[in-house]
């Protein structure tokens, strides 16, 4: 576990601690839990993604474990065509954050 080069995400291969709706980050500030999987039942377009969010990403072969699809408020899939059941985890992280930024600055833009 440590940080991935490059970046400010850290993997981690811990069971998770009790998240779920309404957790709360140290200053109080309620959270969303969102995970990816492909049978997710919501399109990640469709889930909104503007207010303080954690995203969890399994790895390619088993996804997220059961205990994390537990902590998450939603899981969301992402919509892909062809042969591919599923995206690797870098590009399944890529897609989430790019349509968290994609609908931040569309509600920036409406304020």
């Amino acid at each position: 576990s440590g940080p991935a080069t490059g970046t400010g995400m850290t993997t981690t291969r811990r069971s998770p601690r009790p998240l779920g709706h309404a957790s709360r980050r140290a200053g109080g500030t309620p959270v969303t839990v969102v995970g990816t999987d492909e049978h997710g039942p919501v399109d990640v377009a469709d889930h909104a993604l503007t207010g303080p969010t954690v995203v969890l990403v399994g790895n390619e072969t088993h996804g997220l474990s059961h205990a994390w699809r537990e902590a998450c408020d939603q899981l969301v899939r992402i919509p892909i065509v062809g042969a591919a059941s599923s995206l690797n985890a870098a590009t399944a992280a890529t897609v989430v954050l790019y349509e968290a930024g994609r609908q931040r600055a569309r509600a920036d833009a409406h304020r």
